[in-house]
């Protein structure tokens, strides 16, 4: 097989994320070519055994499943991240290490979780990069940056005109150009000395590779939220106008798994009802809609320790909050206090 039949495709993940990647892994795979192989790559720090278990299940034929802790590849670069390893070992500067972890490859493909495949990704992957680092679309929040953002971008991010400034969901990476040129080493000193990041490794990737960036149609990272976000539907049909997304981005706050009746949201839940993750899926997105709870966040405090301070915040905020914050939040605390109330009953078992 030639190296252009191999897509190799990283995605990164946590433990609470899990279901949501099964559903992208399900739309991904649902458009692949049986001519090519699909290289899947888990960037984790700490998933279960179960959970890898469970997203080993999408394995076929032609698309195969790794996963790559983070933390046991920078080890050997503990002198360089200046003792600040836990750090990068956050799930949202994994993109940041890929340049380090993917010796293998000249080319890669990165996807956030967030998303849902409506055509092959070999199709994006095999676009020439040329001499650039990154193949990017533009962020669709442009026209609605405030001016101190803009200024931010101008002097700290040194991006000379920021209607370039791009969204990191989806990128083509030349890691072999950016491994030559060291630019891992600079993705560290901007991390170092910039004082505000607002969007973390967004920010540090367009600030590196500002100079050598090729644009991308956004159908090929077709973010979700500019339907409904800024109340500016001219804006909206502007930017649907002529495109077939090629990948849907979730992106903002607002999934399709808590507000299923929005454009697109049909698309998650039709890749959703074919995987293990469906009734998990389901109870979390009743709970929250029906009860107000985000059992997003629950998931996310993976012991007893974190399920306590995660209900001391809510405590806070349910008695000095005011009218409906102040009910929600009472709700979260009577059902987070008999999940803690469950567990302990089981530990007793």
């Amino acid at each position: 097989m030639t190296e252009t039949s191999i897509i190799p495709v990283f995605f990164a993940t946590d433990e609470n994320y899990v279901p949501y990647l099964g559903v992208s892994l399900q739309s991904l795979i649902a458009h692949t070519a049986h001519n090519k192989q699909y290289e899947i790559y888990i960037l984790h720090d700490s998933l279960s055994e179960h959970a890898r278990q469970q997203l080993r299940e999408f394995k076929q034929k032609n698309v195969n499943i790794s996963f790559l802790k983070v933390s046991d590849h920078l080890q050997q670069y503990q002198s360089r991240l200046k003792n600040n390893l836990a750090f990068w070992n956050q799930p949202t500067y994994y993109r940041l290490a890929l340049p380090l972890l993917t010796a293998n490859y000249d080319k890669i493909l990165y996807c956030d979780c967030d998303t849902v495949f409506l055509d092959d990704v070999a199709r994006l992957y095999e676009q020439d990069i040329e001499d650039n680092y990154l193949l990017a679309v533009q962020d669709a929040d442009h026209p609605y940056y405030i001016p101190e953002r803009i200024e931010q971008m101008k002097t700290e991010l040194k991006l000379a005109d920021t209607s370039r400034y791009f969204n990191a969901g989806i990128l083509v990476m030349n890691v072999a150009l950016m491994r030559q040129n060291n630019l891992f080493d600079r993705f560290i000193e901007l991390r170092e000395t910039i004082k505000y990041l607002p969007y973390h490794d967004q920010d540090i990737l367009n600030s590196a590779c500002r100079d050598k960036i090729k644009y991308l149609s956004r159908r090929y990272n077709y973010q979700w939220h500019l339907d409904f976000f800024y109340n500016d539907p001219e804006a909206a049909k502007a930017y649907r106008r002529d495109i077939e997304p090629a990948i849907v981005h979730f992106t903002s706050h607002i999934k399709p798994w808590n507000e299923p009746k929005r454009e697109f949201a049909d698309k998650f839940w039709y890749y959703a009802r074919q995987t293990p993750f469906y009734e998990e899926i389901l109870f979390r997105s009743i709970a929250k809609q029906k009860l107000g709870i985000d059992y997003t966040e629950i998931a996310a405090a993976t012991n007893r320790k974190d399920c306590l301070s995660l209900l001391r915040r809510y405590k806070f905020i349910a008695f000095f909050g005011l009218g409906s914050t102040r009910k929600k939040y009472k709700q979260k605390v009577k059902t987070l206090k008999q999940l803690l109330r469950n567990t302990a009953a089981l530990c007793r078992l």
